[in-house]
């Protein structure tokens, strides 16, 4: 009887051993191996929960006629920016409606990653103002660094940790929210997220500007396409909260004076100081 309960006792020793060995070694090495956990959970961020930036409404639809301009805007960017690997993510919303984020890696002389989209153009954007009817058609477009982490996968995000997956994430986000929220996206709009964007980073705010003009990168202009459609390409600009609270008090055209005179390269840099 006492042989049976000293080896009851000393499982439950073992048990107990065993948890707080984990629970240490959980916390020694978590930092090295959070961001990473999206390789074993895809669709997942690295606390497990959902994606945040990824919409999970399907009760909305969207307004119109689809008509997609995907492949004349694919022709469009190889005319750009060659490259010999063709990289995407589709993020597939309510009602047949997706948006896919493409991403072409550096190729010869060009040392950045483009991203665009496809799918926000699919339908034009809702407006009442008769003036507008001439801007309801996007697309949005990022620049990331040489050293930004993308594998040659098909669907890139489900094997991206959370800390290289926030630009594509964001990119599908803003492309989803003007057919949501029944409104019209144009250079300008600016969005606060609440909470940073990335891990890295502390930036936690968005602005759509018109592409940039710098050495480096050609000239973007708006697509005109078969059925007659204008599609304006935005430039995606992360912004810190004070950036954005400097918009909300001083005005946008002052900080695009602040982009232009502080402002040294379209690539993203999640460390750059703040310009407000």
């Amino acid at each position: 009887m006492y042989h049976r309960e000293r080896e009851r006792v000393s499982r439950i020793v073992a048990v107990v051993l065993g948890i707080l060995l984990f629970a240490g070694f959980s916390y020694l090495f978590y930092p090295f191996i959070r961001d990473e956990l999206l390789f074993l959970f895809p669709g997942k961020t690295a606390d497990g929960g959902e994606i945040e930036y990824l919409s999970n409404n399907y009760d909305w639809e969207p307004e119109g006629q689809k008509i997609s301009h995907e492949e004349e805007i694919n022709a469009y960017m190889k005319q750009l920016f060659p490259s010999e690997t063709h990289l995407q993510s589709t993020h597939q919303e309510a009602n047949d409606f997706s948006v896919t984020v493409h991403i072409l890696p550096p190729f010869e002389n060009r040392d950045y990653f483009v991203l665009y989209t496809t799918g926000m153009s699919d339908y034009a954007m809702p407006t009442d103002d008769p003036q507008e009817k001439g801007y309801c058609y996007s697309e949005l477009m990022m620049f990331l660094p040489k050293d930004w982490v993308f594998g040659n996968y098909e669907n890139a995000i489900d094997r991206l940790s959370k800390r290289y997956a926030w630009p594509v994430e964001l990119m599908q986000l803003l492309a989803v929210l003007p057919h949501e929220q029944k409104m019209l996206t144009v250079a300008g709009c600016s969005y606060d997220h609440a909470k940073p964007l990335g891990n890295g980073s502390q930036m936690s705010g968005s602005l759509l500007l018109y592409p940039p003009s710098f050495e480096g990168l050609p000239d973007i202009r708006p697509l005109q396409t078969k059925e007659n459609h204008t599609v304006y390409f935005h430039w995606v600009f992360p912004l810190y909260s004070s950036e954005s609270q400097y918009i909300t008090d001083v005005g946008l055209t002052s900080f695009l004076s602040l982009i232009e005179s502080k402002t040294e390269s379209f690539v993203l840099d999640i460390q750059r100081p703040a310009l407000a």
